[in-house]
């Protein structure tokens, strides 16, 4: 048992976004903050223009979906960071449960029989001790039913992104990652699962050997998204 749980233990939960306490219908976030985060509804211009980002312009893609809106000053923006950098695994279990709740209402997965998260490399996930993209799969396989896969792997470690351009990005991804068992894609419906598009050059990234592979289509998923102004 780690620190934050006999904590737990001696405390009354509070709301990783507010605070405040919660009772005991509440889970991870008040009932305040859960309707506070800032949903990207689909069809909306907003989650239309994730298409834009995607490198490989092909009717192979038929849906980029983001759940919620990434700013750095959002709730959705500190959940993320806290879930990543300060070891709150339990942050993504809450997010992809509601996530996958929530878009499975809309049929996103109706035609998809392949979850596959994009990856991280292996010391950078011996470091953190999880890959937020798997927790995410792994709620939607539970609320779905539909198969995880980690047949992606990333070829070399990841460079800071942060001061580059969107074409620099690009150009940086190419190549990060490799398809390790083709016939689990070729011909079936996959859907690619990720914590947050930016620039889109991870995803694109991801998805180049997926592909290569001929799925019958591939569904690209994401916890949360930048919006372009």
């Amino acid at each position: 048992m780690n620190l934050r749980n006999l904590l737990g233990l001696a405390l009354p939960p509070v709301c990783a976004g507010c605070g405040s306490p919660l009772v005991s219908s509440e889970g991870m976030l008040c009932l305040g903050c859960l309707a506070s985060l800032d949903r990207l509804a689909a069809g909306s211009v907003d989650a239309r223009s994730l298409r834009e980002r995607i490198a490989h312009r092909t009717p192979l893609i038929s849906t980029v979906y983001s759940w919620l809106q990434y700013t750095h000053e959002n709730l959705t923006g500190t959940l993320i960071r806290h879930g990543k950098y300060d070891d709150r695994p339990d942050i993504f279990e809450y997010l992809g449960a509601k996530m996958a709740a929530e878009i499975k209402a809309i049929r996103v997965f109706d035609s998809v029989d392949l979850l596959i998260p994009v990856p991280m490399h292996r010391w950078k996930r011996l470091s953190r001790g999880y890959n937020q993209a798997r927790i995410l799969a792994d709620k939607i396989s539970r609320a779905t039913g539909i198969q995880v896969a980690d047949c992606l792997r990333m070829t070399r470690r990841q460079t800071s992104q942060t001061h580059r351009s969107a074409t620099e990005r690009h150009a940086a991804a190419r190549g990060l990652f490799l398809l390790t068992d083709k016939t689990l894609v070729t011909g079936r419906h996959v859907a690619l699962i990720d914590d947050i598009i930016t620039s889109g050059a991870t995803i694109s990234a991801a998805a180049a050997p997926i592909l290569d592979a001929a799925p019958a289509s591939l569904t690209i998923i994401s916890l949360a998204a930048t919006v372009k102004q």
